[in-house]
């Protein structure tokens, strides 16, 4: 038997990964001819790597809005991911059910820190719309639909280490959290940028793991902590031995939050956790909310 550095897993994704380095340097050539061709393009990047690694029974399409069962509708959102159950029939109607909708994506082909407010606002539209009453509950270790954002390549860093980038574009996402002022259930749940690492959020109800040092960093009186929820942003980074490791937790990801509401998916979810290292995973940062965000007075429809 031959020993092998990385599993054949993990060796197709990388594959994957240099069709997107190609790709984004092919759209890159003719972004200034046409800027809205090049979006469209990336997205479509996207939504045909959802197709090819999510199960084909889930439905990717482009360029849709969210709409819950009282009429109100999210901005659009680039790329979502539909149940299998979704009617077949409504497929193509561009306002999808809220309850059939189970991840929804930004897609960029340059990552941008002007783009971050847009984006934080759009997620916490899509959480709300989409997950009613749950996005004000305390149960939101999975608050669905899913959000993220998925990016060819950043101009959010200049730092040419994954991992510093990682850590510069995840504190970058802090700020603009901050800045909104959003529950933790309202914060985009994974960016990925190809050509660099995912970032995805982990929740907790624990008292914060830094104690004062980070309350004091948010303004608020340290002995609060076990009060408040957190919410952690940990990354995965290519190494030199692992180069597709970006791509593949974004899918290993995916598959283990749909797997919380397709209990069909756990034993393919349990290949990839297996198949795809954790040696590249590494580190997080806190955001904090000061207090329990408490649900509207009014009903969705008057947002």
């Amino acid at each position: 038997m031959t020993d092998k550095k990385f599993s054949d897993l993990e060796e197709f994704m990388q594959q994957q990964q240099n069709y997107f380095a190609s790709e984004f340097d092919r759209i890159q050539q003719r972004v200034r001819e046409d800027p809205s061709l090049a979006g469209a393009q990336a997205e479509e990047n996207w939504a045909q790597l959802l197709r090819d690694w999510l199960p084909h029974t889930y439905h990717v399409v482009t360029r849709g809005r969210i709409i819950s069962p009282v009429g109100v509708t999210t901005p659009e959102v680039d790329v979502l991911v539909l149940h299998p159950s979704y009617p077949k029939y409504l497929l193509n109607k561009k306002y999808y059910l809220s309850g059939g909708v189970v991840a929804g994506f930004e897609c960029k082909l340059t990552l941008r820190r002007t783009q971050l407010g847009k984006i934080i606002s759009t997620c916490a539209r899509v959480k709300e719309v989409g997950g009613g009453a749950l996005a004000y509950s305390d149960d939101f270790d999975h608050c669905f639909p899913l959000f993220g954002v998925l990016s060819h390549s950043q101009q959010i860093s200049k730092q040419e280490h994954p991992i510093d980038v990682a850590l510069e574009i995840g504190w970058a996402l802090k700020d603009e959290i901050a800045k909104q002022l959003h529950s933790p259930v309202t914060v985009p749940d994974m960016v990925c940028i190809a050509d660099f690492a995912t970032i995805y959020r982990e929740y907790s109800a624990n008292a914060l793991r830094f104690g004062e040092a980070c309350a004091l960093h948010d303004g608020v009186d340290g002995a609060d902590d076990v009060h408040r929820k957190r919410v952690s942003y940990s990354w995965a980074t290519p190494t030199p031995a692992r180069p597709g490791s970006s791509l593949a937790w974004l899918v290993k990801r995916l598959m283990m939050e749909l797997t919380t509401v397709d209990p069909s998916l756990e034993r393919l979810h349990r290949h990839y956790d297996d198949a795809i290292s954790t040696s590249s995973h590494c580190g997080q940062y806190i955001i904090l909310r000061r207090k329990p965000l408490e649900p509207p007075e009014s009903s969705l429809s008057d947002l």
